[in-house]
């Protein structure tokens, strides 16, 4: 049940060259009896990189739109030498990780939900201590400077491997040690450009 919808398109750039195309559609819909939101992302590289690098990632979250907890998470990418498919379940009103014994928290954020709360200027970004990832955790440290956030996120354990040991490159990307991102965003909310950068490594997502 579809009730408002929109939709944002970033080109996404590795050392300043257009390399992919990243598609968002965020939705207010209604989710087993409950007000909620989608977030669809959609990421796909360009023609000329699909011969060295083809990328085609789909994540689909869903979530409470009162009190933002993941009510569902799908993903399915595909990369060179690279294949993952997740999704989750309600098991006992619990969300759970199909075929795991990995279950969500009631209060996990992961990254898509975090950017969707920073669009939005919600005030629950100064709670939010952890991200969540597939199983994993992080600490996280958010610092505003104007319009830009800057996000430091560190792993609690290098030795929890979580629902999938390889994750996509982006995910991976985004959660490497000693990493630099922040996300530049208009007054009204909108965000303009994310930035990843790690050492020489500069990757980012300007819309357009």
């Amino acid at each position: 049940s579809f009730l408002l919808s929109s939709e944002y398109n970033y080109k996404i750039k590795f050392l300043g060259i257009h390399v992919a195309n990243c598609n968002i559609s965020i939705t207010d819909s209604l989710f087993q009896n409950t007000e909620v939101v989608k977030l669809n992302y959609k990421v796909i590289t360009k023609p000329f990189i699909n011969n060295f690098f083809k990328v085609d990632n789909f994540y689909t979250i869903i979530i409470d739109k009162k009190y933002h907890n993941t009510l569902y998470y799908r993903k399915k990418t595909s990369q060179p030498n690279l294949t993952n498919f997740i999704e989750t379940e309600f098991i006992d009103n619990k969300i759970r990780y199909k075929d795991s014994d990995i279950f969500l928290k009631e209060n996990d954020v992961n990254i898509f939900t975090l950017l969707y709360l920073i669009s939005n200027k919600d005030k629950k970004i100064n709670k939010i201590k952890n991200l969540e990832r597939e199983g994993k955790y992080y600490n996280l440290e958010i610092f505003r400077e104007n319009q830009v956030y800057k996000l430091f996120i560190n792993e609690f354990n290098d030795s929890n491997k979580g629902l999938i040991e390889h994750t996509d490159i982006f995910l991976w990307a985004l959660f490497l040690p000693n990493t630099s991102n922040s996300i530049k965003v208009s007054k009204s909310g909108l965000i303009q450009k994310c930035t990843f950068r790690r050492g020489l490594l500069n990757v980012s997502a300007e819309i357009y």
